[in-house]
């Protein structure tokens, strides 16, 4: 694994470096053996847009009757 790689998975400013990884510790008597391995994180940079129509129904009984349809599922607040 290249540097390259890794310093684009993790954030890296003036007096902190965060980085993901893997720590093995194999426990034995004699001594102990601890590998460790980076990981890679992956993060999506555009969400699938799941907006779809949303129906409402309210009514009392057989009186009243009213449906609402909103474009969107989620609106910002």
């Amino acid at each position: 694994m290249s540097k390259s790689h890794m310093n684009l998975n993790g954030f890296i400013w003036l007096f902190v470096k965060l980085r993901y990884f893997l720590r093995v510790t194999i426990v034995r008597r004699i001594t102990d053996i601890t590998r460790e391995m980076d990981l890679i994180v992956h993060t999506l940079s555009s969400y699938p847009d799941a907006d779809v129509n949303l129906k409402m129904d309210v009514g009392i009984e057989d009186c009243l009757h009213i449906e609402f349809e909103y474009n969107k599922s989620r609106y910002a607040v």
